[in-house]
């Protein structure tokens, strides 16, 4: 017998991970999750101007790079790549956004926690 596992598909281009549990339906997601990831993915844009409010001060503080330079809000947002999602919560109240951070923290990943929708912590992971 096969144990249960996350699903991991693409949607709109963006890797979407989905735990075993409430949240999926004969190995599919719920109605409620799909409704989820899709206002997360909606909002990516957001997503990433609330890392930049978060996280651009750090770079040019302690981060930064010569060879990159200076970065204002427009340029950092530009360099944040490759998002994808991860729920976390059986009740769609928990996620995790990642973005890929095009070499502005040495490769370091980016993770945004989202609770209830909103986001509420950005930090470097990896």
């Amino acid at each position: 017998m096969r144990s249960p596992v996350d699903v991991t598909f693409e949607h709109e281009g963006i890797r979407v991970s989905v735990p075993n549990g409430a949240l999926l339906s004969n190995g599919r997601p719920t109605a409620e999750a799909v409704a989820f990831y899709s206002n997360l993915i909606a909002g990516i844009p957001a997503l990433k101007q609330y890392v930049a409010t978060r996280l651009l001060p750090l770079y040019n503080d302690v981060w930064y790079d010569e060879e990159i330079g200076d970065l204002d809000e427009e340029a950092f947002i530009r360099r944040l790549c490759k998002p994808s999602v991860q729920l976390y919560d059986d009740d769609v109240s928990l996620a995790v956004v990642y973005f890929k951070d095009g070499n502005i923290f040495g490769g370091h990943s980016i993770e945004v926690t989202i609770e209830n929708g909103v986001p509420c912590d950005a930090s470097l992971i990896g």
